[in-house]
C-alpha cells in the first residue's frame, strides 16, 4: 500500500518513522509512504488449477463474509476501499525523543536532528501527540506490489541513489578522492538495474 503525504490536514492516528526517514520528511525529499497490508492475497489460479490467471483472493479485515474472490484490479480497487488509511487522514508522526527541563519548562527533543549524543532517548512508540513536531496529510492510497516500485517511487520514499558498486553515489562517474586521479565513468551507468538485478 502506497500513500502518498502532504505537510498538515479531520481524523488522526499516529505513525512511526525512524531517524534517517524523518530527515527527509523535514528536507521535502520522501513525499511516499508504503505500508504492508496485512492480509495478503493469494493467487487462487494456481491453489485451485483455474485457468484463467487473473483470479484472486483477499480477505478483508472489515469485510465478514471471508474470501472474495475476484480479478486483480478488483480486488485491489476492493483494498483501497477497505484500507484503515484514507485520503483527508492525518498522520501524527512518533519519532524518537527525549523530554528535558528548560528554564520555561518542559521541553522536547528529537533525536533525527538533535544532539544524537544526548541521553537517555525514549523509543518512538512512546511519543505523545502534544511531542510530535510533524503532521501530514493523507492525499492519495493506492496498492501496488513492491516489485513494481520504479527509481522515481524509490525516491519519493526518502532512498538516496546509489550504484552497486557504492562508489559512484549515483553520479554515474567516480570521485575523484577514490582510487583514480581523474573521474572515470562508472560501469553502473551502462547498466539498467531492474534488467540485470532483478
Amino acid at each position: 500500500m502506497s500513500t502518498l503525504l502532504a505537510p498538515n490536514a479531520t481524523k488522526e492516528r499516529p505513525i512511526l518513522f525512524s531517524g534517517p526517514m524523518i530527515r527527509a520528511i523535514l528536507n521535502g525529499s520522501k513525499t511516499v509512504t508504503r505500508r504492508v497490508i496485512k492480509e495478503q492475497p493469494v493467487n487462487a489460479a494456481y491453489m485451485a488449477s483455474l485457468p484463467q490467471q487473473d483470479a484472486w483472493m483477499w480477505k478483508s479485515p472489515k469485510l465478514d463474509a471471508g474470501y472474495c474472490h475476484t480479478n486483480r484490479h478488483a480486488m485491489e480497487r476492493l483494498m483501497v476501499e477497505n484500507c484503515p488509511y484514507q485520503a483527508g487522514l492525518k498522520l501524527w508522526v512518533r519519532e524518537t525523543f527525549s523530554i528535558i527541563d528548560a528554564d520555561e519548562g518542559p521541553a522536547v527533543m528529537y533525536r533525527a536532528t538533535d544532539h544524537p549524543d544526548h541521553k537517555p532517548w525514549k523509543p518512538s512508540i512512546f511519543m505523545p501527540r502534544w511531542a510530535s513536531r510533524i503532521t501530514l496529510e493523507i492525499t492519495e492510497i493506492r496498492v501496488e506490489r513492491l516489485q513494481e516500485i520504479t527509481n522515481e517511487d524509490a525516491e519519493a520514499e526518502g532512498i538516496e541513489t546509489l550504484c552497486h558498486w557504492g562508489i559512484c553515489g549515483g553520479r554515474g562517474y567516480v570521485p575523484q578522492n577514490h582510487t583514480a586521479t581523474e573521474p572515470e565513468p562508472c560501469r553502473c551507468s551502462d547498466l539498467d538495474d531492474r534488467e540485470n538485478y532483478a
